[in-house]
């Protein structure tokens, strides 16, 4: 009986991580990746149990607690931000812990209450677990006990390694269709994108670059989260569901892959952290040479990024060579807690992000400059992930709000010597096929389907909405109201929803 007791505590994590797999269908190779890390806490679990529950009850409670956090925090982080956790990851999370406990509540509230509850269900078994080792007392039979589970244990992380090794990934492969290259009747010329962090169309009008012109009036996202505007910019399409799955992308169908039947060099800069939610794994799948954040190690850091002085510099190296490129250089400054390179002293966060987009917006002029001095031959388009918040509607930073604040974004081009007129509005979806427009010469780009837009908050049904027939549509899950408007977030009314 003792034996079973126990063998039900330990394996406790793994009773509710399997539980967690289910529920979220989460594929075959992830399985396997989660079930080492489980075994791994299981095994510090046992040995913890063995060496100390003799030694100092409180102390042996709280470590099996620890580990126990660990772990959920584990699974929950992989559930909302689809990031498997190494250890450059776990050191950089120590790092910046001043600033993730600042975004505790945030987090939590992304995590959900039946985490947290699943959690102290569970911790709550080893105050009864330590107890019940304080209750044996004979050495040799305590022994017994330890060697069963660790045997148990063992027998399991066979399994799994074995069978780890036999998995395999299912790619999705579709022939390009689209290699001949009469399909397009596309102009030899670089496109350069400047991908601002967190900047909404109303704070870009009030520090805007002196270069650009033409504009796309109403530019939305349907997601105001970094890696869903990246994924839905060069495939054109909604990420569906909770997370940045990109197995199955028919890459035939992409931007990308129809710039590169023109032979044109795919860069991508970005002074933030890839890593997080797979970027590094999209952008390369995407054709992308990537460089980020660990890539500038020499240059000026904060939480989020580096000094984006640094794009700059890569513009200068990059606009030498004598070949058709397209390159984004995607900003971080912007992004929450704001770096301010003209001013490090600045308390205010507000004043900070104005700070730093003047920064970044003279970052871009110079960047245009540099291209300028030796190809005029050049498309440059400027745009932002998603915009940002700073109370407006009751909401701060980014991620929830479908009011414009945080989904509607600049969208503008700059050519030399020549002007384009451009649709009053689109969305990311949008995006290749006015770059296509752009570099087959087109005076006026019109988007061939009628405008209708999918919304939805970041990781939550709390929010979801629609932009169609010049108006917004916004649900409201905790008052099951709709709220209906003008694309300026005006003549706002409120109906009661049937949902």
């Amino acid at each position: 009986m003792n034996l079973f007791f126990l063998a039900i505590y330990i394996l406790i994590p793994y009773f509710f991580s399997s539980l967690f797999f289910i529920a979220e269908e989460i594929s075959f190779d992830s399985f396997f990746y989660f079930s080492k890390v489980i075994l791994l806490i299981g095994f510090l679990k046992i040995v913890s149990l063995y060496y100390l529950q003799n030694r100092n009850r409180i102390l042996t409670f709280y470590i099996l607690l620890l580990l126990n956090l660990f772990l959920f925090f584990f699974l929950a982080i992989f559930k909302h931000l689809n990031i498997l956790l190494n250890v450059d990851l776990i050191l950089y999370t120590f790092k910046q812990s001043t600033l993730l406990v600042s975004d505790l509540f945030s987090l939590m509230n992304r995590i959900g209450t039946k985490w947290i509850y699943l959690f102290f269900i569970s911790s709550l078994g080893y105050i009864l677990l330590v107890n019940k080792m304080y209750a044996i007392r004979k050495e040799i039979y305590r022994k017994k006990i330890f060697y069963f589970i660790f045997g148990l244990y063992a027998v399991i992380a066979i399994f799994i390694w074995k069978n780890s090794f036999f998995s395999q990934k299912k790619e999705f492969v579709t022939e390009n269709k689209n290699s001949k290259q009469n399909e397009w009747n596309l102009s030899k010329k670089n496109l350069v994108i400047f991908l601002l962090e967190s900047v909404n169309q109303k704070e870009y009008k009030k520090n805007p670059s002196k270069y650009f012109k033409d504009e796309i009036e109403y530019f939305f996202v349907p997601v105001p989260h970094t890696s869903f505007s990246i994924y839905s910019l060069f495939t054109s399409e909604y990420v569906q569901g909770e997370k940045l799955e990109f197995r199955y992308i028919d890459e035939s169908k992409t931007l990308n892959s129809k710039l590169k039947a023109f032979n044109y060099e795919l860069n991508f800069f970005y002074t933030e952290p890839s890593n997080v939610e797979k970027l590094n794994e999209l952008l390369p799948k995407l054709g992308f040479t990537l460089k980020d954040k660990f890539s500038y190690q020499n240059y000026e850091s904060f939480s989020w990024g580096v000094d984006d002085i640094a794009l700059l510099h890569e513009a200068e190296n990059l606009s030498k060579l004598n070949k058709n490129s397209f390159t984004v250089y995607a900003f971080s400054n912007t992004h929450s807690p704001y770096f301010c390179a003209n001013d490090l002293k600045l308390k205010n966060e507000y004043a900070r992000f104005q700070c730093a987009l003047r920064y970044d917006i003279q970052v871009v002029d110079k960047i245009i400059e540099t291209y300028l001095e030796t190809n005029s031959e050049t498309i440059f388009i400027l745009l932002a992930d998603h915009g940002e918040s700073f109370g407006e509607h009751g909401f701060w930073k980014h991620d929830f709000s479908l009011y414009n604040e945080e989904i509607r974004v600049p969208f503008y081009v700059f050519q030399k010597n020549q002007e384009v007129k451009l649709p009053r509005i689109a969305s990311v979806l949008d995006f290749q096929e006015i770059v296509l427009g752009l570099l087959e010469n087109k005076k006026q780009i019109q988007l061939k389907n009628k405008f209708r837009l999918k919304l939805n908050s970041w990781n939550t049904d709390d929010f979801k909405g629609v932009i169609e027939d010049n108006k917004k549509y916004i649900y409201e899950k905790k008052s099951n109201q709709v709220f209906e408007m003008d694309l300026d977030d005006r003549n706002i009314k409120i109906f009661s929803s049937f949902l």
